[in-house]
């Protein structure tokens, strides 16, 4: 009679024996859903006529609802009279929905479109936190509408997990492509906009079920098409 172990003579034959397991388990593992907290600090770097706009436009908070079927929602906490009021991905129409304070319109667009170009990432430094282990990359592309480059870094550990395959399609800020690198939420991230840093950090996860009336666009709020 043939054992197990006897299967298993060479480490060539035990990585063919459990690979498969392997798979099975990273192609069944759930994308994440609930609520990621982050702490948002801007710097200047260099004063220009756009300081005060910038101090105001995120906030200090920024709370994320995460749906395991790909739909999200940014709300930003305590931004200014002309600061956000809160982001939208549907993964049905794949749109994005964008509202500003005290502006009584939703703009939105296609997410398969995309204004950066000559896309670069780069892997850099590593850090810990809430107490994951990070990873860092760097995203490089130039802005065609205000012709500047845009670089971003993500922090990021693998956790809280996103399935990729729910972001093919979202080509805007090459955010498919970064999640396919990441495979997970970013647990920070810098924007550098040249004259100013602005800087999300986790500061709380937590996993819960969402119900779906959290990603509803309000329909008494007028909608309109934003031309990139």
């Amino acid at each position: 009679m043939i054992s197990f172990n006897s299967l298993l003579k060479t480490p060539l034959q035990l990585f063919i024996f459990i690979f498969p397991f392997i798979c099975f388990t990273q192609n069944n593992k759930k994308s994440f859903e609930g609520i990621i907290t982050y702490k948002i600090e801007v710097s200047i770097l260099k004063s220009t006529e756009y300081d005060e706009y910038y101090k105001q436009k995120y906030g200090d908070t920024l709370v994320t609802y995460i749906s395991k079927k790909g739909d999200y929602k940014r709300v930003y906490k305590n931004s200014g009279e002309m600061g956000f009021d809160f982001v939208i991905y549907s993964k049905n129409t794949n749109e994005l929905y964008a509202k500003w304070k005290n502006i009584d319109t939703v703009y939105h667009y296609n997410a398969s479109q995309n204004n950066l170009t000559n896309l670069s990432i780069k892997n850099a430094d590593t850090t810990t936190i809430i107490g994951y282990q990070c990873q860092s990359i760097i995203m490089i592309g130039i802005d065609t509408i205000g012709n500047q480059q845009v670089k971003t870094k993500y922090y990021y550990s693998y956790e809280p997990y996103l399935d990729p395959s729910l972001y093919e399609n979202y080509n805007a800020f090459y955010y498919n492509k970064i999640v396919e690198v990441i495979k997970s939420q970013y647990l920070k991230m810098i924007m550098d906009l040249e004259d100013i840093l602005v800087t999300f950090e986790v500061i709380e996860i937590k996993p819960t079920e969402l119900k779906n009336d959290v990603f509803f666009i309000p329909k008494k709020i007028p909608k309109k098409k934003f031309k990139i």
